[in-house]
C-alpha cells in the first residue's frame, strides 16, 4: 500500500489544486471585499508558485447578465495543519493562498431580488482522483452566491458571506472513523446550514476558462460514487447540517466531494457558499486502539511510529 500511494502522489503533480471557496465581506457603503481562497499541492513541482492575479465575475441570478468583473492580487500564503497527521503521506503538503481585492460596487445596481452570484473558474483537476470520471480532463468552479445589494426597502442591505472554514485539504485512514467541524462563522450572525452537493466543473477544459453563469456543469461520478457515496464506508460520506462531516471509508484514493454552506436570516434564504475539497485515504500500516477508538498510524522513514487522532 505504500508502493501504491507513492505512485499516487507522482501521478498528481501535475494538477496542484486541492480546493477552496470565495468570500464576499462589506467593507464599508459601497465598497466590498472578495478574497479567493484555495488550497494548493505544494509538493508537485510543474506549478509550484500561485500566479500573481486572478479575476473573478459578478452575474445577476435572475438572467445571468455580467455585473462586473474584477481583478484580486496575491494577498498570503501559509502552510496548513492537519486534524489527522498519522494518517498524512510525508509527500502531500498543503498550503492555504489567499487573493483579494477591495471593489466598489454600487448598491443602487444591484437591487434585483434574486441576488447575485460570485465566479471563478480553472481547468483541470488531479488526474488520480477516483470518484469522477476523467478527473485530468474535468475543471473546477467557485461560486458564492450573494443577495441584493439594496433591500425591498431602498434602504443598504448589509452582509457578508460566511467565512473562516476549516482548511481543507485532509488525510484520512481507510477503516477508521474520519470527523471534523467543517463549519465557519457568519460576521453578521446569520444562521447556516450544510450539505453534500455534487462538484461543479468548469464550463471548458481549457486551462484558464472565461466565468459563465448558471446554469452550472456538474462533475459525472465514476461507476459505484453519486451525490449519498462520494466516498463509499460505512458510513460513507456525510455532513450534518450543522458541519460535522464524517466518514468510514472503505478504500483508499484521492476523492473529490463538495459542501454548500446556505445562509439564512429571519427563516429566509439569502446565500450560499460551495467549497470543494480532495481528501486522501490511506491504507495504515498498522493500527492502535486508545480508549477504545481506532487510531490511524502510520510509520515513518527510520523506523519508529506516533499516535495520536483525528479531529
Amino acid at each position: 500500500s505504500i508502493r501504491r500511494q507513492r505512485q499516487l502522489c507522482i501521478r498528481d503533480r501535475s494538477y496542484h489544486i486541492v480546493g477552496g471557496e470565495i468570500e464576499f465581506e462589506m467593507v464599508s457603503l459601497g465598497e466590498y471585499r472578495i478574497n479567493l481562497v484555495q488550497y494548493f499541492d505544494r509538493f508537485q513541482t510543474d506549478n509550484p508558485n500561485p500566479e500573481n492575479q486572478v479575476r473573478v465575475y459578478i452575474f445577476r441570478n435572475s438572467d445571468g447578465l455580467e455585473m462586473s468583473n474584477h481583478i484580486l492580487n496575491l494577498d498570503a500564503e501559509s502552510l496548513v495543519s492537519y486534524t489527522n497527521p498519522e494518517c498524512s503521506w510525508e509527500q502531500l503538503t498543503t498550503s492555504r493562498v489567499i487573493w483579494t481585492g477591495v471593489v466598489v460596487l454600487n448598491p443602487e445596481d444591484y437591487p434585483d431580488i434574486g441576488g447575485y452570484s460570485i465566479v471563478w473558474e480553472r481547468c483541470c483537476r488531479n488526474a488520480g482522483i477516483k470518484n469522477i470520471i476523467n478527473p485530468g480532463g474535468t475543471g473546477m468552479k467557485y461560486v458564492t452566491e450573494i443577495p441584493p445589494l439594496l433591500g425591498t426597502d431602498n434602504q443598504l442591505f448589509t452582509n457578508s458571506s460566511p467565512q473562516l472554514f476549516a482548511p481543507l485539504g485532509d488525510y484520512a485512514c481507510i477503516n477508521q472513523l474520519y470527523y471534523t467541524e467543517f463549519t465557519g462563522i457568519d460576521p453578521d450572525g446569520d444562521s447556516l446550514v450544510y450539505s453534500l452537493a455534487r462538484p461543479l466543473n468548469s464550463s471548458s477544459a481549457v486551462a484558464l476558462p472565461i466565468p459563465q453563469p448558471a446554469p452550472h456543469p456538474l462533475v459525472f461520478f465514476s461507476e459505484g460514487y453519486n451525490l449519498d457515496n462520494m466516498i463509499l464506508g460505512n458510513p460513507s460520506l456525510s455532513i450534518s447540517d450543522r458541519g460535522l462531516l464524517r466518514v468510514n471509508p472503505s478504500e483508499s484514493g484521492l476523492f473529490l466531494f463538495s459542501v454548500v454552506v446556505e445562509e439564512f436570516r429571519s427563516g429566509l434564504k439569502i446565500g450560499q457558499v460551495q467549497r470543494l475539497s480532495l481528501i486522501h485515504i490511506s491504507e495504515p500500516t498498522r493500527l492502535l486502539s486508545i480508549a477504545g477508538a481506532g487510531l490511524c498510524v502510520k510509520k515513518k522513514r527510520g523506523g519508529g511510529g506516533g499516535g495520536g487522532g483525528g479531529g
